[in-house]
């Protein structure tokens, strides 16, 4: 991966003035005029233009080793300079001469770039066609095994109070209830004890019937 130089530059504006003089330092006849450099005609020690460059960077130039322009764009401060598959963010203002070496680490000594890569992954959007993160997808699918799971209870809860209405169904038919049982047990203990009750008085009577007979 190639680095590169990145520059800060300005565009002429209007915010900052430099004055240029220009001066000849041989005259011809009298009158002579020549063009200076900024094409004003000049006649002896003349300020020729005036250059107007605008008090902070407005765009950003990055060159390689060999001078060759690699990207070139408006410059915004925060904002991301990407290139040959670097990213650099520069903010504030330059200062004339400010220059920023960007390099690949070719010896990976304290180079944290993978890490830093896969822990951007949590939140960048590479799933679902673009539109998802791997942090989206997991608090969906999070969320989705919850709602089956609270879904699977309430029907289990259900399913086991129609199966407690069935048993009960099915036992007030042809089951037996245990209270009526205990009651029809004592009505036939009480009648049992009165039938025995009953035979006791006849067999006195017997016995008394016996017993007048004998004299």
């Amino acid at each position: 991966m190639d680095g590169g130089n990145l520059y800060l530059v300005n565009d002429p504006a209007s915010d900052q003035a430099i004055s240029v003089t220009e001066s000849m330092t041989a005259t011809g006849d009298a009158g002579d005029t020549i063009t200076g450099y900024f094409g004003t005609a000049l006649a002896g020690d003349s300020a020729s233009a005036t250059i107007n460059y605008a008090a902070s960077a407005d765009s950003y130039l990055v060159l390689n080793g060999s001078g060759t322009v690699l990207d070139a764009d408006a410059y915004t401060s925060g904002a991301t300079i990407a290139f040959n598959g670097l990213e650099a963010t520069v903010t504030g203002s330059a200062n004339l001469g400010d220059r920023f070496s960007i390099a690949g680490n070719q010896g990976g000594v304290g180079d944290n770039r993978n890490m830093l890569a896969l822990a951007g992954l949590q939140t960048k959007a590479t799933l679902d066609k673009g539109n998802a993160s791997y942090l989206d997808v997991y608090g969906r699918m999070v969320a989705n095994v919850g709602a089956k799971s609270q879904q699977a209870s309430i029907t289990r809860d259900a399913q086991a109070t129609l199966l407690q209405q069935s048993v009960s169904a099915r036992e007030s038919v042809s089951g037996v209830n245990l209270d009526e049982e205990a009651a029809a047990l004592i009505r036939f203990q009480q009648a049992y004890q009165a039938a025995a009750q009953v035979i006791s008085v006849a067999n006195e009577l017997f016995q008394t019937l016996l017993g007048a007979v004998r004299r």
